[in-house]
């Protein structure tokens, strides 16, 4: 994975996407305890930023969902639930969150290789 570190700039510092959200204001009310959310996509990698994600399936191949194919899921599970860390700024919305990943898609038929093909 890359970083989105501008050079010259705090690379601990909040992104202006995650500033904009304000989510310390949000996160007064819930930090998603208790919320489980589903994640149809690509799979999502369980990780040290991704503790919280539980096997749903996979209607690609015969795996139970915990493994991408291309990386696309396990990063929108980081947007969503992903836990925070002081080297980068970075937290998911509901970082208390359970994730359930449920793999539907492909490296082969994602959109980004079916917009590149047409």
């Amino acid at each position: 994975m890359t970083s989105g570190v501008i050079p010259g700039s705090d690379p601990g510092a909040p992104a202006p996407s995650q500033s904009a959200l304000n989510l310390p204001a949000a996160w007064q009310f819930s930090r998603g305890d208790g919320q489980l959310v589903a994640v149809l996509d690509t799979g999502v990698r369980p990780g040290p930023r991704l503790p919280n994600v539980e096997p749903g399936g996979d209607f690609v191949e015969a795996t139970d969902g915990l493994t991408d194919c291309d990386g696309h899921g396990t990063l929108v599970a980081g947007i969503i639930a992903g836990q925070p860390s002081p080297d980068d700024g970075f937290s998911g919305v509901a970082p208390a969150a359970r994730v359930v990943s449920i793999r539907t898609s492909s490296a082969r038929f994602s959109p980004a290789r079916r917009a590149a093909t047409r």
